[in-house]
């Protein structure tokens, strides 16, 4: 069996549409192109399918590269409002690649952080702003400082590993090497320098100004989060 399409999907988040071709049990995704969150994505894929249910035996493969994606407008579906102003301005760009067999896979990618000279929607908190810790977790708080960043990672369905974390902010830099496991969150070697403690103290409602340096491991989940060092 050999069949042809051209798929198109649109929805108020955006857009996307792809060639698709069936034959021999497999189909194959071609000329992937997507406009989301203000962003673009572009990519190719294809999924075997088997007697056996798709998540027992099923097999996938996935590329995609993506840029401009709007982070705000991407959070605003899995967090409050609130929760998602840290979000505010900052756009990401990169590629994921996927492939595997059931729940059992292999991936790698990569993503650069950029902050934009974009103004908040009205009724949102800009990203300078302190936010109350009563709407917005410290470490969602903290992340609003970022002025850019990236991630390179490679793993499996058992353990991902972070080959380079880094974020900047205004007079200093931090990284976190390390790795995520899905039933124990993350474990990171955090290493934070800067020139002014100031703007970190403002979301942490300190009197505190001055050069800093943090060096420690952070582990756990984003919303049960345990961090050792000095």
């Amino acid at each position: 069996v050999r069949d042809k399409a051209k798929l198109t999907v649109l929805h108020p988040i955006g857009s996307l549409r792809a060639d698709f071709l069936y034959e021999n049990k497999t189909g194959a995704f071609k000329n992937i192109s997507a406009k989301l969150f203000s962003g673009e994505g572009t990519g190719e894929g294809e999924i075997v399918f088997s007697e056996a249910p798709f998540l027992e035996k099923g097999g996938y493969h996935l590329k995609l590269q993506y840029d401009r994606l709007a982070l705000h407008s991407v959070m605003r579906l899995f967090v409050p409002e609130e929760q998602a102003a840290p979000f505010e301005g900052k756009q990401v760009k990169g590629h994921w690649r996927i492939l595997g067999e059931g729940p059992t896979f292999t991936t790698e990618g990569d993503l650069e952080l950029a902050s934009t000279d974009e103004k908040p929607t009205a009724g949102t908190p800009a990203a300078e702003t302190v936010l109350p810790p009563s709407q917005v977790p410290l470490q969602l708080r903290l992340f609003s400082l970022a002025k850019g960043g990236k991630l390179e990672w490679a793993g499996t369905e058992k353990q991902i590993r972070l080959h380079e974390g880094t974020l900047s902010f205004s007079g200093g830099t931090a990284s976190f090497p390390g790795h995520f496991n899905p039933g124990k969150g993350v474990a990171l070697e955090v290493r934070v320098k800067g020139d002014n403690v100031h703007a970190v103290a403002q979301q942490l409602h300190l009197p505190v100004t001055g050069p800093f340096q943090l060096t420690g491991q952070l582990s756990g989940f984003l919303n049960r989060p345990f961090f050792s060092g000095d």
